[in-house]
């Protein structure tokens, strides 16, 4: 029997096992490598699409090492690893390695480890990023008040962030000394590096690609509706498909200059930039797929999953590129506000939603959000067959309160 190890602790019923599968002519046993966390996770019908699963309390590569041993008994390179999780590519490119497995192996995931590597990869082949210093956060808090000034001094306002992170998760905007010293009590971790880089004030946008035989196959560019920091103030995180324009087509240039000089491997890629006075200025991109509602937004308004081609790819199905265009479809994370859920509110707009709840009436709500992955109220869907009029609704739902 052929095997494909899906390892994985999150979004799993993107990947459409149940419709892949029935498509499949070899007979292949679909196996679950995930945590505790992933089994919350877990539809039913993928589950029932399953040979088995192996929970463990954190996926890692000795563990991934020793399921893997029992199931190839001999190098057979039909076998498959399917990871979409930025934190966990490098383990399952180690495990190809060793065990012969097609895909992408571990030297072309180098580049995408650190956001300083990366960031010096593409400036070398001219590509506009932010001016960055390395953060030393041991030090540092010894005599914080000066390492902020000599920071501030060299570049301005500024944002530190984890070099490995993603999510915005542990990352400030310090524009005072009361940002980073309260950043030091709530968020730095001591076994975590970090980089300071200029904090820019422009218009935020990503863009999504899926990389075959070296080439790009889809990219399509779209914007947010303000930057992902801001969701922990109480914004919403949100995004809408941009027209054919000439940002648009600056920035499928910048795209392909960013994979290109990263030597992206086969496969979905998410780069991220601003829009600062006319200057596409890069900010980074993982080798994986986007994450949110993002990848449901691009099967509605494109016809493609990302996830899915990730999954057909390994297991060497045919991938289809030519979705239809619909754009009319939007997508809005709205963030828990503190205070006391009496009385939910659904937005009245002119554009159709589908709304997923993740609030109840009752349920007291301490703090704003810390980062991405925690802290959304309600996920929104938007559809309006009139671009502005989505647009429109979008940008008002910034300053709506879901609840009273």
């Amino acid at each position: 029997m052929r095997y494909c190890f899906i390892i994985a602790n999150s979004r799993l019923d993107y990947f459409n096992l149940v419709n892949v599968k029935a498509e499949m002519s070899v007979e292949t046993g679909f196996i679950l490598i995930t945590d505790r966390q992933g089994t919350a996770n877990i539809e039913r019908s993928f589950k029932s699409s399953l040979y088995t699963r192996h929970v463990l309390d954190e996926i890692n590569y000795n563990d991934c090492r020793d399921i893997l041993n029992l199931y190839l008994k001999n190098n057979d390179n039909r076998h498959c690893i399917v990871c979409t999780n930025e934190k966990l590519l490098m383990i399952c490119a180690r495990l190809r390695e060793i065990f012969k497995i097609h895909g992408a192996k571990p030297y072309q995931y180098i580049p995408y480890i650190s956001k300083r590597q990366m960031k010096q990869v593409v400036s070398r082949a001219g590509v506009s990023v932010p001016d960055f210093i390395d953060f030393d956060g041991i030090n540092s808090c010894r005599n914080l008040t000066e390492y902020h000034s000599f920071i501030y001094s060299t570049l301005g306002p500024y944002v530190i962030k984890p070099l490995d992170g993603g999510g915005s998760e542990d990352t400030v905007i310090v524009k005072e000394y009361k940002d980073i010293e309260y950043w030091y009590k709530t968020s730095f971790k001591q076994n975590e590096e970090y980089t300071a880089e200029r904090y820019i004030k422009g218009t935020f946008y990503l863009c999504d690609s899926f990389i075959y035989n070296g080439e790009i196959k889809f990219a399509e560019v779209s914007r947010y509706l303000s930057p992902n920091l801001d969701f922990t103030k109480g914004l919403p995180l949100g995004g809408y498909p941009l027209r054919d324009n000439s940002l648009k087509n600056k920035a499928l240039t910048l795209n392909e200059k960013v994979i290109k000089a990263m030597h992206t491997p086969d496969g979905a890629a998410h780069m991220e930039f601003f829009e600062e006075n006319g200057n596409l200025v890069f900010i980074e991109i993982g080798a994986r797929p986007p994450g949110k509602s993002v990848v449901n937004c691009h099967k509605l308004n494109f016809g493609i999953n990302l996830y899915e081609l990730t999954l057909r790819y390994e297991l060497g199905l045919y991938l289809n590129f030519t979705g239809d265009v619909n754009l009319f479809h939007g997508w809005v994370c709205m963030p828990k506000i503190p205070g006391i859920v009496k009385k939910i509110e659904k937005p009245k707009l002119n554009s159709e939603l589908s709304i997923n709840w993740n609030i109840k009436v009752g349920e007291e709500i301490r703090h704003l959000p810390s980062s991405l992955k925690e802290g959304t109220a309600a996920d929104i869907m938007c559809y309006n067959k009139n671009l502005q009029e989505l647009i429109s609704d979008m940008e008002s739902l910034k300053n709506y309160k879901l609840y009273s």
